[in-house]
C-alpha cells in the first residue's frame, strides 16, 4: 500500500514534466517550467546508466542524461520522461550530428579531439599517459558501464578504464 501511495505522488508531481525534440533543438518542461535548448547550445551530453539486479537477475535500468549548455547551464532528463532510453538516443544523435562535422575538419588538420579523460587523434587514442596507436587497437567498447581498450596480441585492458559517465558526447566518441 505505500509503494503505491508513493508512486501516486510521483505520478501527479510529474504529469506536466515532458520532452520534445524538434530538427534544432529540445524543448523540457519540468515542475511547471519550459526551457529551450538549441543543439548548438549544447556543450556536453552524458550518459549515465545503472542496472539493478538480483543476483543475475536484471530488476530495471535507470537511464539520467546530463544537459550542459555553452552558457553554463545544466538540466538532467530522467526516468520522470517516457521512453528515456530512446529519447536519450534521440538527443546523443543531434548533438553528433551538431559536432562531428567540427571534430572530423580537427582531426584532418592533425589536431586532437577531447572526450573527459580521452583524446582523439589522427595517429592514436591517448587516455592519461597511455597512448594507444590506432594499428595495436583491436578494440574500444563499453563493459559493465566502463569504457574498455583491447590491444591485439596484448591480452587485457588498459591500467584504468573510465566509467561511460564521465565521457561527453559518448555516442560522438564511438563515432
Amino acid at each position: 500500500l505505500g509503494l503505491g501511495i508513493y508512486r501516486f505522488y510521483v505520478a501527479i508531481q510529474n504529469v506536466d514534466n515532458q520532452v520534445i525534440v524538434f530538427t534544432d533543438g529540445i524543448s523540457i518542461s519540468q515542475n511547471g517550467r519550459t526551457a529551450s535548448i538549441r543543439w548548438t547550445d549544447i556543450r556536453a551530453v552524458f550518459q549515465r546508466q545503472y542496472r539493478y539486479r538480483q543476483g543475475l537477475i536484471v530488476l530495471y535500468d535507470q537511464h539520467y542524461y546530463p544537459i550542459e549548455a555553452k552558457n553554463g547551464g545544466s538540466v538532467t532528463v530522467d526516468k520522470t520522461y517516457a521512453k528515456i532510453g530512446d529519447l536519450g538516443a534521440a538527443i546523443q544523435t543531434a548533438v553528433t550530428r551538431v559536432y562531428m562535422p567540427q571534430d572530423f575538419d580537427g582531426l584532418r588538420r592533425g589536431e586532437g579531439v577531447t572526450f573527459g579523460p580521452f583524446v582523439v587523434r589522427p595517429d592514436a587514442l591517448v587516455y592519461g599517459s597511455n597512448i594507444f596507436d590506432w594499428k595495436e587497437l583491436a578494440s574500444v567498447g563499453i563493459w559493465q558501464s566502463r569504457i574498455r581498450i583491447t590491444r591485439k596480441k596484448i591480452f587485457g585492458l588498459t591500467n584504468a578504464s573510465p566509467d561511460m559517465s564521465t565521457i561527453p558526447n559518448l555516442h560522438l566518441f564511438f563515432t
